[in-house]
């Protein structure tokens, strides 16, 4: 509980330099086999888990070390994918925006995908965005709609965190 509590305590631009010196995106296999290992009532069966990655001590103020989970450190995007009940789940507001467009435009949206922001440094984002919308092109609920099975991702113009700065100051 004591460390619940600390946690509370760190300052935000402590948490954003944690996530992003020490947080990564899995791979969509990993992220399936933790899904696989969650049971019917919530619960996680340990033995169905993928092996963690190394743990990894974060200097705070003074003299004070934060360990951090391997386990946290690779599933703390999940939530971005995580495809439950309502299904909003990055991916899926892509492909939805998308679908909220003329016809004619659809091919040229998937072809000119640029990701932004600080979260998209992260290693193994875009990778995983990708794997995830070609994945989801393939379901039901896209397939006839979509008819578009590849997506184009392009380099933003400056770092991804500034990129949307400087789309505003035009």
């Amino acid at each position: 509980m004591g460390n619940i509590f600390f946690i509370d305590k760190l300052r935000e631009d402590a948490l954003e330099d944690i996530k992003a010196r020490l947080c990564f995106v899995t791979s969509m296999e990993r992220a399936r086999l933790y899904q696989s290992a969650v049971t019917e009532d919530g619960a996680v069966d340990a033995s169905k888990l993928p092996p963690a990655p190394p743990d990894v001590d974060y200097p705070l103020d003074g003299n004070k070390i934060l360990h951090v989970s391997g386990r946290i450190r690779e599933t703390a995007t999940e939530v971005l994918f995580d495809q439950v009940e309502e299904e909003q789940a990055l991916p899926n507001l892509i492909l939805d925006a998308i679908l909220k467009c003329p016809i004619h435009a659809r091919k040229a949206l998937t072809q000119s995908i640029v990701v932004m922001g600080g979260t998209a440094m992260l290693p193994g984002f875009r990778h995983r965005l990708q794997m995830e919308l070609s994945d989801l092109a393939e379901s039901p609920k896209y397939r006839e709609r979509l008819a578009i099975r590849t997506f184009q991702f392009h380099d933003p113009p400056a770092k991804e965190n500034y990129t949307a700065w400087l789309g505003g100051n035009n």
